[in-house]
């Protein structure tokens, strides 16, 4: 689920959420993977709300989160009342072209890593690799 802090919550109960939603994979010159999880909300007030988030393959339990990501048809979105107090809870239905072309890049990291072991609690290749991909975005 994506759980966003929005302004106006009662706006949010007649329309379907303007929540936009996307994927991609990078793999770092030492062959680390980073899978970069974004969203933008676009309500017709105020300003765009987003953020992304870097899950790592090689972990268990953010695998499993791709993995059941790229299985689903809508995705749970959280509204929350700026002081956190009350919520509204919808869904946005996934393209299935889109969620396609996800599951292409899941499956092309499965093959890339296949015959590593799992990472451990801390993945110093991971971190390395998201630092470096920010670098390159701030370029």
């Amino acid at each position: 689920a994506i759980v966003v802090r929005v302004e106006a919550l009662e706006w949010f109960f007649a329309v379907q959420p303007p929540v936009l939603l996307d994927l991609v994979s990078w793999r770092s010159p030492r062959g680390a993977w980073v899978v970069i999880v974004s969203y933008q909300l676009r309500p017709n007030f105020g300003g765009i709300k987003g953020g992304s988030f870097y899950l790592n393959p090689r972990q268990m339990g953010e695998a499993e989160l791709l993995r059941k990501l790229t299985m689903r048809e809508s995705l749970p979105v959280i509204f929350l009342s700026e002081d956190c107090e009350t919520h509204y809870t919808s869904g946005i239905m996934l393209d299935p072209q889109v969620v396609t072309f996800w599951r292409g890049q899941i499956e092309e990291i499965k093959q890339g890593l296949k015959g590593r072991s799992m990472a451990a609690d801390v993945d110093a290749d991971f971190e390395a690799a998201v630092r470096e991909l920010q670098m390159e975005e701030a370029e």
